[in-house]
């Protein structure tokens, strides 16, 4: 977890905003600078370097029925989600996907095709390229 709150701490931008305070802020309230934090909470999962794909796997079957990542995620849960890639026990890619974004724009309603998991779970694949500006930060170099 040090690794990732060290990645969450460097893209700080992408969470919390400051802007100048409006006019009635400044005159009204003695308010000059406003600091907005845009997120809430923050989902994570790190793959090995096993994983040679660098696609947005979500859990959409469980095994004995229960809830899973992908309705809990359509539902509005979490703010962030922060998908990684560990080699040697080191973050090494990353990508820090705005889950508003990917909400609004529809991508978890799309037509997925459910992929099992060898578990009698299944997973759906969400290309990076689909994800577009919903990735606000990465350190991922090599094409979707």
């Amino acid at each position: 977890m040090p690794q990732v709150f060290d990645v969450i701490r460097a893209n700080i931008g992408s969470i919390v905003s400051i802007d100048i305070a409006d006019d009635n802020l400044d005159m009204k309230q003695a308010t000059d600078v406003v600091v907005n934090i845009t997120a809430g909470s923050v989902a994570v999962r790190v793959r090995t370097e096993r994983c040679k794909y660098r696609d947005w796997t979500v859990r959409s079957r469980s095994l004995y029925g229960g809830e899973t990542e992908l309705s809990k995620l359509k539902k509005g849960f979490a703010n962030w989600y922060l998908y990684a890639w560990s080699t040697a026990g080191v973050l090494s890619e990353w990508m820090l996907i705005d889950l508003d974004k990917v909400r609004s724009g529809g991508i978890l309603d799309r037509p997925w095709s459910e992929i099992p998991n060898g578990d009698g779970t299944k997973f759906i694949s969400i290309p990076r390229h689909v994800l577009g500006n919903c990735i606000v930060a990465s350190n991922i170099e090599r094409a979707a």
